[in-house]
């Protein structure tokens, strides 16, 4: 069965100072930063990530956070991934550290699991293994990146404003490789990243239904038009009480989640609010829907720099579905808007 081929941003993060490229993703003759142009060659690594064996899941602790100024560096870290918004957002207190362009917390997406820590949520993207992905094959730009360059796309800044040496970088790294310290080098884990192992729907999602379920299911957290409830303080900096799936301070036409597949299995596993991988609340079915209607439906912001990414044909997820790719068949892109898709998916 075909498989869709995703690399997502700071899912599987890591520091390139703590392991050589040659331990990780044998990428030694590879710069950071080198773009790859050949497909044979792109493929070829694509394939080293998939072949890698997989562990088993390791559930952190917090009481074995460590003590001095390492473990200082990392509860700061702890603090900048839960109240991104406060510390390092576009309306935070300290000028000098309005780093983040949009007012979103990092826990938003990579949710606090079992341990009370974030970026630990089975299937929710998290952190735990990230310390063995990088550097990585972004095949979104066909780029050799850094942890530290998919921290900054993600929050949408600069190396001018956030390098590499500033205490705010260092401590999210930081934090993001203690998670990993009892991790095995050179291994995938389960239960990280989406959830790929369920059956999509064997039709086309409908965004009709999908709007019926989101009134119902939705919007009481994420608003009538998925903009979010910002909290009292928003304007000085307090971010979102629950954040917004549409607007301008979430992804873009040309973002991860703006592909069916990867949106359904996001909230199946994490909506409505208690849902967790073991216990879903959402249909399958169900979810699907929500994702048409809210990716369809649902304004955002444009991504004018969407027709560059995802280079080659061959490596381009079935869900990414702009005109740009399809301006000689109008059927073959309203499949890539609403399905059928392949019934796996992977990233």
């Amino acid at each position: 069965m075909k498989l869709l081929k995703i690399s997502y941003f700071f899912i599987a993060l890591t520091s390139t100072h703590c392991y050589s490229q040659q331990e990780t993703w044998d990428l030694k003759k590879y710069p950071l930063g080198t773009k790859i142009t050949n497909i044979n060659e792109a493929k070829s690594l694509v394939e080293k990530i998939e072949k890698r064996k997989k562990q088993a899941w390791i559930e952190p602790n917090k009481n074995e956070l460590p003590k001095g100024k390492e473990g200082e560096l990392i509860r700061y870290g702890i603090e900048l991934v839960t109240n991104t918004s406060q510390l390092i957002g576009p309306k935070a207190k300290k000028k000098e550290l309005r780093i983040s362009a949009n007012n979103l917390d990092c826990v938003h997406c990579h949710q606090v699991g079992l341990s009370g820590l974030p970026g630990t949520k089975k299937y929710s993207i998290p952190w735990i293994n990230s310390k063995n992905e990088f550097p990585q094959l972004d095949i979104k730009s066909m780029t050799v990146k850094s942890i530290e360059t998919i921290i900054r796309g993600m929050l949408g800044t600069t190396p001018q404003k956030m390098s590499n040496n500033t205490k705010e970088m260092k401590a999210i790294v930081a934090y993001i490789n203690w998670l990993g310290k009892k991790t095995q080098l050179n291994m995938n884990m389960e239960n990280t990243k989406l959830d790929n192992r369920f059956n999509l729907p064997k039709r086309a999602s409908n965004p009709i239904k999908g709007k019926a379920l989101y009134n119902t299911l939705c919007s009481s957290c994420h608003g009538i038009e998925g903009l979010g409830l910002k909290k009292a303080d928003f304007e000085q900096g307090g971010g979102y009480q629950f954040p917004p799936v549409a607007g301008d301070d979430t992804y873009s036409d040309g973002g991860h989640m703006y592909m069916i597949p990867l949106l359904t299995s996001f909230l199946y596993t994490n909506m409505p609010m208690g849902a967790t991988h073991d216990n879903p609340i959402l249909k399958i079915d169900d979810a699907y829907d929500i994702s048409s209607y809210i990716n369809n439906n649902l304004k955002r912001k444009h991504d004018s720099n969407r027709m560059v990414l995802y280079p080659f044909k061959e490596l381009r997820p079935e869900g990414f579905a702009i005109p740009e790719h399809f301006k000689n068949s109008n059927q073959e892109f309203e499949k890539a808007k609403f399905g059928p898709f392949q019934s796996k998916f992977w990233w």
